[in-house]
């Protein structure tokens, strides 16, 4: 797969001086991934890298890039596949909402939420 330190690289060969790149990544140093531990939802087999504040800036500076911005990454997903997800963390929570989400037809209702995603704005000096 991805080697994260060379696609950054190969992002600062393409970019003009002054272009701007923009990282959203599942925060491992979170808060709440340290409160969840081995239950944050981001602990998937498709994310093979991780990476903390410290850690994503060190890597961007490594590759030419000076961060600007870093913060809180609110995402919007629809409140049926929520409710879907939430089957591996409370089986009851999503037993009882499914039928109530469906019978009011809120499936594709978008819901802002956050669970440890951080958003970074860094540009090509």
């Amino acid at each position: 797969m991805g080697d994260p330190k060379r696609t950054l690289q190969e992002c600062n060969r393409i970019l003009k001086p002054g272009g701007i790149l923009v990282v959203n990544y599942p925060d491992i140093g979170s808060w709440l991934s340290r409160l969840m531990r081995r239950r944050w939802i981001f602990l998937l087999s498709v994310h093979i890298y991780y990476f903390t504040r410290p850690t994503i800036k060190a890597m961007l500076a490594k590759t030419g890039f000076k961060v600007e911005v870093v913060k809180p990454h609110i995402q919007t997903l629809s409140l049926g596949y929520l409710i879907y997800r939430m089957e591996a963390y409370s089986k009851l929570l999503h037993k009882t909402s499914k039928p109530v989400v469906k019978a009011l037809r809120m499936n594709n209702l978008q819901v802002p939420y956050w669970l440890g995603q951080t958003f970074v704005l860094a540009r090509k000096p």
